[in-house]
């Protein structure tokens, strides 16, 4: 009789240790897919707005675009090149701290560190907005006759 006692306490601590694996087994990847945070995205003049613009050898070509794959605390890499800002979605990326953006970057360095050599132009900016991007490393030119772009 201890015996048959002895299974009916070990069968509910059983079935919870199953239970406890199924839900683990079920939340493990919902968790994995929020742990895709702290990275930078890179954009470049030459990219293409495909993938997620976390590989150095393939960025993509807008901020709006790498802004939409980024995650808080993840930061945007732009190359040396020249950008028009089109639309106010990527005015907020520009100058919101959220996934900060930063320019002075190069493909040739694997966008590893800034250079003042780099430069990164922007067109289409109000003006009222030119000296809180040039802190972050954008010259921003407000007649672009001149420009090739």
């Amino acid at each position: 009789m201890p015996d048959r006692l002895n299974n009916v306490k070990i069968v509910p601590l059983m079935l919870s240790a199953l239970l406890l694996a199924l839900m683990l087994g079920f939340y493990a990847p919902l968790l994995q897919a929020h742990a895709d945070h702290d990275k930078a995205r890179f954009v470049s003049t030459s990219g293409v707005d495909i993938g997620k613009c976390d590989d150095v050898a393939r960025p993509c070509k807008t901020v709006n675009y790498a802004g939409l794959q980024s995650n808080k605390g993840d930061t945007i890499r732009m190359a040396a090149g020249n950008y028009k800002v089109e639309d106010v979605d990527t005015l907020f990326y520009l100058l919101s701290d959220l996934v900060p953006v930063k320019g002075l970057y190069s493909e040739s360095t694997a966008f590893a560190k800034t250079d003042l050599n780099n430069i990164t132009r922007l067109t289409g900016v109000p003006l009222e907005f030119a000296d809180q991007l040039a802190s972050k490393g954008f010259t921003v030119i407000v007649d672009a006759k001149g420009l090739d772009i």
